[in-house]
């Protein structure tokens, strides 16, 4: 005989009130933060899947992460739950709007917070100050970008002087600020 409970109810999550305003105060703008594992990206789906319940169109729905690898999981977990809810909706209307919403998944603007900037820069480069043929840097290219930085900060410093007395002055190496610029 055991003596557990015969229905075991979990608590539900310290932070419901905060998943469920994000799931379903869908007439505001909101940003989302919380430690990697903890939901954001199921509740971002569900909001989504709200939006596009109440009528929403995929094509004005926007979803902003900061890794490409977030953006990929972001979108395709967005569509496989399109799928479940379309084939599972009972409301033909509500099913159709689901279906539109799988076809026109491209429309989504779901990325990271550069490609979505890089976007707003093409459509309005001379507005923003920049050449039509500016590109995004690839990690490599900012690496090279990142060395020639650091290498000029260097130089300007032992040309000048001043930098160096400070930094005699605190006990700093340059091995330690470069650690310090490369994490900043």
């Amino acid at each position: 005989m055991s003596n557990l409970p015969h229905a075991f109810t979990p608590e539900p999550p310290a932070d419901q009130t905060a998943r469920d305003t994000i799931i379903h105060r869908t007439d505001e703008t909101l940003f989302v933060e919380a430690a990697a594992g903890t939901g954001k990206t199921t509740s971002m789906v569900a909001r989504m899947l709200t939006l596009i319940r109440r009528g929403a169109s995929v094509a004005n729905i926007a979803a902003i992460t900061f890794t490409r690898k977030a953006a990929a999981e972001l979108r395709g977990r967005f569509y496989q739950e399109l799928q479940k809810a379309a084939a599972n909706s009972a409301d033909e209307q509500e099913a159709t709007r689901l279906r539109h919403a799988i076809d026109e998944l491209d429309r989504c603007t779901i990325g990271t917070i550069h490609s979505f900037c890089s976007g707003l820069l093409r459509q309005r480069p001379f507005d923003a100050g920049v050449g039509m043929n500016f590109a995004e840097l690839d990690a490599e290219a900012e690496d090279v970008l990142r060395q020639r930085a650091w290498d000029d900060f260097v130089s300007t410093c032992l040309a000048e002087g001043t930098y160096t007395e400070a930094m005699v002055q605190f006990g700093l190496s340059f091995e330690q600020l470069r650690s310090s610029f490369d994490v900043f």
